[in-house]
């Protein structure tokens, strides 16, 4: 990460717990690595895409691209940004997890290719792209491809994000923790808040 920069697993890690971005930056913990990291491999997220590529007319795929935009402070990777033969650029992530209950893309999954439609505006602003649709593909329990539609509203939650951060970074402002994701957050071990007593 460039020194003073806000990654997009900064944007994802907030939008699923404010506390993450805390733990990460101020505690300086690093996120364990875990099984489902482990087997999302490269191979996995490589395979993947043929279905991906086969739908939207892809002439281009771009793997791990890295962009960084002085303008925003914030940087990022997406797995794949694919060009397709009319010109539309879309950032694509694959996870090694099933999507939301009700068949979605998660919240903080959203958020995140979001960022990445910002990072490819700003990073190619002057070619006058404007990223419309993300995807999400969903590797668990069998593949699940989204397309995630992404709009102006979107974009200014990111850059809401993106302040918050910034303030919490700085100490401006304490996170609020979201105890309804603590069973399955990989940092709970290191969360200041897991341990408070429930308000009564």
């Amino acid at each position: 990460m460039q020194e003073g920069y806000i990654t997009a697993t900064d944007i994802k890690h907030y939008a699923y717990c404010e506390v993450i971005v805390y733990i990460t930056h101020i505690l300086g913990v690093t996120e364990p690595v875990t099984e489902y990291m482990e087997y999302g491999s490269e191979v996995e997220r490589d395979k993947s895409l043929g279905p991906i590529i086969a739908r939207f007319k892809v002439k281009e795929v771009l793997k791990k691209p890295q962009l960084a935009s002085k303008e925003l402070m914030l940087c990022g990777s997406p797995d794949y940004i694919l060009r397709t033969k009319s010109e539309e650029l879309i950032p694509v992530e694959i996870k090694w997890s099933e999507p939301s209950r009700y068949g979605k893309g998660k919240k903080d999954h959203v958020i995140q290719l979001a960022t990445y439609a910002l990072l490819i505006e700003k990073t190619l602003k002057n070619r006058r792209y404007s990223i419309k649709r993300g995807i999400l593909y969903y590797l668990r329990p069998e593949g699940k491809l989204i397309v995630v539609n992404i709009d102006y509203e979107l974009k200014a939650e990111v850059l809401r994000i993106l302040r918050n951060i910034r303030e919490i970074i700085e100490g401006k402002r304490l996170p609020k923790p979201s105890r309804s994701k603590c069973s399955s957050c990989n940092y709970r071990n290191y969360c200041p808040w897991r341990k408070e007593p429930r308000p009564s």
